[in-house]
């Protein structure tokens, strides 16, 4: 179960039957208690009934490396236990993402020098959590390739 307020539109969930969704648009239910979201779909350019799915039923997504890379990084470091990552489109900031034992740390790099943003993990584990937390730092959506 993921909570109505934590799902954004481009986020990526996966429905009850397991199937990976990108939310394309959110609608809220009276009751307050199930927030149902979906995929447009289309068939030769034409929109069709969309895939759609209630938060009480949706799954995360495990943040990964292979979904890293899916969301526009590259690996950088492999140290065995220390894996980073970063963004192929670097500014003056570069954003980087380690996974240290278990452990996800969320960092800037500014001019050589890095100032972990986040490193916790308990609040950072699924591919929603971090396409939020990445926008609200960055103002950039990630969207998968």
């Amino acid at each position: 179960m993921i909570q109505g307020k934590d799902i954004r539109i481009g986020n990526y969930l996966k429905d009850r039957g397991g199937k990976i969704l990108r939310v394309d648009f959110i609608e809220y239910v009276e009751n307050g208690f199930n927030t149902k979201f979906g995929q447009k779909m289309f068939v030769e350019g034409q929109e069709v009934h969309a895939m759609t799915e209630y938060s009480d039923y949706a799954k995360p997504i495990e943040l990964s490396g292979e979904w890293l890379e899916k969301l526009g990084f590259v690996k950088t470091d492999d140290y065995g236990d220390q894996i980073y990552y970063e963004p192929k489109d670097r500014g003056n900031c570069n954003y980087y993402i380690c996974f240290d034992h278990g452990y996800i740390s969320f960092g800037l790099i500014v001019f050589g020098n890095c100032t972990n943003l986040l490193y916790d993990d308990a609040n950072l584990q699924f591919v929603h959590q971090f396409q939020n937390l990445y926008y609200a730092c960055t103002g950039v959506e990630l969207s998968a390739s």
